[in-house]
């Protein structure tokens, strides 16, 4: 951390380098397989084209993260999901966003907190978990990073600020669910 404290450590309890059962002789290390496949870094025209289609794509996030992967994933038809991975050479962040809101009912496994003056469910485990609602889309951060790194990703990213009882609010909240029940799709 900022003051030289380790955060989080990890080491290999035990390690087999035998070859697998019917794999036949390992040979010399230079004989070993070359990696199949290698991720270069998404291609600008990748990235504009998700930009163009309403996606946000941010090239860094704090912390000095670049982005390093984008994918777009269509679990259901017409459902998509973007998936961004994220890194600073130690520490990775996986950012997931979807088309729609974040219902109001309690995410199981979850406890709310408040980031950047909007609420968020977070799961504190090894690997922070992050989940809130914002600018019509639902966000899913999952990091390995130490919280406040975490939490400062969180606060740059689109959010939704807290439930408000004013009646512009109220209105405001009114008019998204009818324009939900003419658009479904929205």
């Amino acid at each position: 951390d900022a003051a030289g404290e380790r955060v989080r450590s990890s080491a290999f309890v035990a390690i087999d380098v035998r070859p697998a059962a019917g794999a036949g002789p390992a040979g010399p290390p230079d004989a070993l397989p070359q990696a199949s496949t290698v991720r270069a870094l998404p291609q600008a025209s990748t990235v504009r084209a998700l930009r163009e289609d309403g996606w946000l794509v941010p090239r860094m996030l704090p912390g000095g993260y670049r982005l390093f992967d984008t994918a777009l994933r269509t679990p259901r038809p017409g459902r998509h999901v973007l998936q961004l991975g994220y890194s600073d050479g130690l520490s990775t962040v996986s950012l997931f966003a979807q088309r729609g809101r974040l219902g109001t009912a309690p995410v199981p496994g979850f406890a709310p907190e408040t980031v950047g003056s909007r609420p968020v469910w977070v799961r504190h485990e090894t690997t922070e978990r992050v989940v809130w609602g914002g600018q019509g889309r639902v966000w899913t951060l999952v990091s390995d990073a130490e919280w406040s790194t975490v939490r400062d990703a969180v606060a740059a990213l689109p959010g939704d600020l807290g439930h408000r009882d004013g009646v512009r609010a109220r209105l405001a909240r009114g008019l998204g669910r009818l324009g939900g029940m003419v658009n479904p799709f929205r």
